[in-house]
C-alpha cells in the first residue's frame, strides 16, 4: 500500500490496471508528465502480477508517515551525494517499439506541448538573433509579456480564420516593436531622392526619426492622454495605487 497526494499518479495508474479500459501507447503519450515512465509501468503491470494499492490523500494534510516520506525525498534531492545516476533500459519493452528522445535526453513532458515549446523557442531565436533586434540583445525584456501583446486576440478572432483588418493591427504592433515604423527617416532608406529634404510633417522643424515620432511637441497631449489610459487600465487590472503618475507625465 502506498500513500501519495498525487492525483494524476492514482488516476493514471488505476486508469492502467483496469482491464474493462484498455490504455494505449498513444494515451500515455498524450500524459502531462513521464510519459515513458508510464511506459515501462504498463509493461511491467503486463507480466508481472501485483497486488499493489495506492491511496489518495489530500496534498499538505496532517499523515505521520506521508510527511516523513515526503521531508526524506526532499532532503535527498538537496544532497547531491545521495543522488544516484539511473539508467533506463527501454530495449525489451514489449508495449512499445521507440521511446521519443531529444538530443539523447527522454522526453518528459507532453509530446504535444513539447513540440510547440521548441517550435516557438526555435522562432524566437531565430527572430532574436536578426541584426536589426540586436539592440535587444543586453536589454533584460520580458518576451513572454511581450508576444502575449503581440498575439492577442479579440473576441472574434480566431487562429483558423484569416482577417486583413487583424493582420495589419498584429504587422503595426511589429513594426512598433523592431522600430521600423514609416517614418520619413526610414522611407529615406529606400526612396531618398524623395524624401531627402523633408523633416517632421507636424513640426518641420527636426528629422522624423522613430524616436522622435513621441516626443514631437505637437504629440505631447495625444501621448499623455495615450499614457494615463494605459496607467489607469494597469492600475485597474492588477489592483495597484499608482503614485507616480506624475512623474511619468513630466517626461514629456
Amino acid at each position: 500500500m502506498i500513500y501519495l497526494d498525487s492525483e494524476t499518479v492514482y488516476n493514471n495508474y488505476y486508469n492502467l490496471i483496469n482491464t474493462t479500459n484498455i490504455i494505449s501507447i498513444r494515451d500515455l503519450f498524450k500524459t502531462q508528465h513521464n510519459p515513458s515512465l508510464w511506459i515501462i509501468i504498463k509493461d511491467l503491470l503486463r507480466h508481472y502480477k501485483h497486488n499493489l494499492t495506492l491511496v489518495k490523500i489530500k496534498a499538505h494534510t496532517i499523515n505521520s508517515r506521508h510527511n516523513e516520506v515526503d521531508a526524506y525525498i526532499k532532503n535527498s534531492h538537496n544532497n547531491i551525494n545521495d543522488i544516484f545516476p539511473t539508467n533506463l533500459s527501454f530495449s525489451h519493452l514489449d508495449t512499445s517499439n521507440f521511446i521519443p528522445t531529444w538530443n539523447n535526453y527522454i522526453i518528459e513532458t507532453n509530446l504535444r506541448r513539447f513540440i510547440r515549446l521548441t517550435t516557438r523557442i526555435y522562432s524566437l531565436e531565430k527572430f532574436f538573433n536578426l541584426n536589426r533586434n540586436s539592440k535587444y540583445h543586453m536589454l533584460d525584456l520580458q518576451w513572454d509579456i511581450t508576444f502575449e501583446y503581440i498575439n492577442s486576440q479579440t473576441e472574434d478572432e480566431t487562429y483558423f480564420t484569416t482577417n486583413h483588418f487583424l493582420h495589419k493591427v498584429k504587422w503595426q504592433k511589429i513594426q512598433r516593436l523592431i522600430e521600423e515604423l514609416p517614418t520619413i527617416e526610414h522611407l529615406k532608406k529606400s526612396l531618398y531622392d524623395v524624401y531627402r529634404n523633408i523633416l517632421c510633417v507636424h513640426c518641420k522643424k527636426k528629422k522624423e526619426t522613430f524616436q522622435y515620432v513621441w516626443t514631437c511637441k505637437y504629440n505631447k497631449k495625444f501621448m499623455k492622454t495615450i499614457i494615463k489610459e494605459a496607467i489607469n487600465l494597469i492600475s485597474e487590472s492588477q489592483n495597484i495605487t499608482w503614485k507616480v503618475t506624475r512623474i511619468h507625465l513630466q517626461h514629456f
